[in-house]
């Protein structure tokens, strides 16, 4: 069996503005899809995202967060990942793993506090 390929490093953030009159909550979505090891191939979760996972959940419980978290088997940016979405908004964080979850976190509740586009 070939190895995992590497994962980027160090976590990408790409926040895009708010969309006009948006009021809904913010939502992270994780992808935990899980692909065979087989040196063509990677996937989110063999490159740690179900630890991101839990430890983003860890991480809004412990700071009384109303922020949702979703899964999703895949966000179609694979040789990125461990991939979340952040929404509203099409943002994206790439590369993370579970040590990342309080920066993230940071970013995402930061970028929420912003202004709205134009």
């Amino acid at each position: 069996m070939a190895p995992s390929k590497p994962i980027p490093r160090p976590m990408t953030v790409l926040l895009r503005p708010l969309p006009e009159g948006e009021t809904g909550p913010p939502r992270l979505t994780v992808c935990i899809n899980r692909r065979p090891e087989n040196g063509i191939s990677v996937s989110c979760a063999a490159r740690g995202s179900e630890a991101l996972l839990e430890a983003l959940k860890r991480e809004v419980a412990s700071r009384g967060l109303a922020l949702e978290i979703d899964t999703i088997r895949c966000l179609g940016l694979c040789e990125k990942g461990p991939n979340v979405r952040l929404a509203p908004g099409n943002n994206w964080f790439t590369g993370c793993q579970a040590e990342d979850a309080p920066a993230l976190l940071d970013a995402a509740l930061d970028h929420f506090n912003r202004p709205r586009s134009p």
